[in-house]
């Protein structure tokens, strides 16, 4: 049995390490969007790149802090049921589909930009 002080997921280095990101994020944006070029920012990587570094840590932060509420909450009430372990584990389902969507958006502003540029040329 697990005593009240017992960590499951010490997830509050994620948490800290995810809002100073998203901080980071917030602050490049706001100095991007006021130095917009001619080009504008669709051909742009940076743009591209801190997009999905955006919705990546926007969603692991919000996952982050419910992982350890929830395993707090359900392992040591002995209600390791098999809900719950689905509900946690499709937490993790929902973190690995946010990484899987902001490696497409990496990979559409590279392929846009390289289209944009071979049409240049």
């Amino acid at each position: 049995m697990a005593g009240k002080e017992d960590v499951f997921f010490p997830s509050m280095g994620f948490i800290i390490v995810s809002s100073g990101i998203i901080v980071l994020v917030f602050l490049y944006l706001h100095q991007l969007f006021s130095k917009i070029a001619g080009d504008g920012l669709s051909g742009n990587f940076d743009f591209w790149f801190i997009c999905s570094q955006l919705i990546y840590q926007l969603g692991s932060f919000f996952i982050f802090l419910t992982y350890n509420y929830l395993t707090q909450k359900i392992l040591p009430n002995e209600s390791y049921t098999y809900e719950n372990r689905s509900l946690l584990a499709s937490l993790w389902g929902v973190h690995n589909v946010l990484l899987f969507l902001g490696s497409l958006i990496t990979c559409f502003g590279v392929a846009w930009i390289y289209r944009k540029k071979s049409r240049l040329l």
